[in-house]
């Protein structure tokens, strides 16, 4: 599913991707995530929670690809080989610190370069995730976005439940491959709705179990 933009800053935001298990998301993300760069495409990889950017920091060195940090907030008004530099194509971030750079109002003409937008988790608050959204569309370049996601994650644990994960062995999903499915998006989108409107507390955190421990499940 996607929708357009303008010509000049056209967003498509692509399906969630689900796996059964950590191991093979990471294993289907990093053939993506190298056939995107060995194509010179500016890939962002995002994380809400620190841990999880030390995480996949840990499977990009593991993996032996080459990728940079992104530590400073992005400068969209700039071009592509500018926002480029001599870093390397694939760009791990937070997304507070991706969330930082200058797009929206401050930018009146479209940049004519393509980007993918990769969000490694969901935050428990659904409306954070919202955000990030909003702030995509901002953007003055075309974007391919999409979330990859485990039900391996703290989050996607506590969204997905036990009943779904039968649900969905039993419908044919294997252990080793990512699917999309309307139904478990739609059922993740109602847990996360109800946590919010059910837990006040906002204290950040670290990582997302630790999130559960100082903020409630």
């Amino acid at each position: 599913m996607f929708r357009w933009l303008s010509k000049s800053n056209r967003k498509i935001f692509y399906s969630d991707h689900f796996a059964f298990t950590q191991d093979a998301l990471d294993n289907t993300l990093c053939e993506i995530v190298s056939k995107l760069a060995n194509s010179h495409e500016l890939i962002f990889l995002l994380t809400h929670f620190p841990a999880t950017f030390e995480q996949y920091q840990t499977l990009l060195e593991e993996r032996s690809m080459d990728y940079a940090i992104a530590r400073d907030s992005i400068d969209w008004t700039t071009n592509l080989a500018t926002l480029r530099g001599t870093d390397a194509n694939i760009r791990l971030s937070l997304v507070q610190t991706f969330m930082s750079g200058i797009c929206g109002v401050e930018v009146q003409q479209g940049r004519d370069f393509d980007i993918s937008v990769i969000i490694l988790e969901r935050h428990p608050l659904y409306e954070m995730d919202e955000q990030l959204k909003r702030y995509v569309k901002k953007i003055p370049c075309r974007a391919k976005v999409g979330y990859y996601l485990s039900f391996d994650q703290p989050v996607m644990n506590y969204a997905i439940g036990a009943g779904l994960r039968v649900l969905m062995q039993q419908f044919g999903m294997s252990n080793h491959s990512l699917v999309t499915s309307e139904l478990i998006c739609r059922h993740v989108r109602r847990r996360l709705l109800k946590y919010q409107s059910t837990h006040s507390s906002r204290m950040p955190t670290d990582s997302p179990l630790e999130w559960y421990q100082v903020n409630g499940e």
